[in-house]
């Protein structure tokens, strides 16, 4: 069990210390939990913004309370191409991204059906 711990606790101090990177794979989720209404495109990228924006304030806090406020808007920026990166890679076609817009199909191609049709009992051999 302590050692359960020990495993928890090393990737709760891997994930905070790495949380500048991990945020722009976790931002497309999020920006597209929040945009699955809005249907502007220009709408959607300054809610994706101001969402990256939130991000870098609440990561680099101490910068802000200090008065410089520098690595925010380096961050801002890095979380917005990250994510943008990301999303248009991976997330724009996936299954995911259709469940949480809402859709209850993903859309695939339809399957063709064979049928076979016996004309008299001579086929039924």
């Amino acid at each position: 069990m302590e050692t359960l711990v020990a495993w928890a606790v090393a990737i709760g101090h891997a994930i905070i210390a790495n949380a500048n990177v991990l945020v722009g794979f976790v931002m497309p989720f999020f920006v597209e939990f929040i945009n699955r209404d809005i249907t502007s495109k220009n709408g959607k990228m300054v809610m994706a913004g101001l969402a990256c924006f939130i991000a870098a304030v609440i990561l680099h806090w101490n910068e802000v309370a200090y008065g410089t406020p520098d690595q925010v808007i380096l961050m801002t920026g890095l979380f917005f191409m990250e994510s943008q990166f990301l999303y248009n890679l991976y997330f724009k076609n996936s299954f995911i991204r259709e469940k949480i817009r809402g859709s209850a199909s993903v859309s695939t191609p339809p399957v063709e059906e064979e049928t076979v049709t016996f004309n008299s009992s001579r086929d039924i051999q």
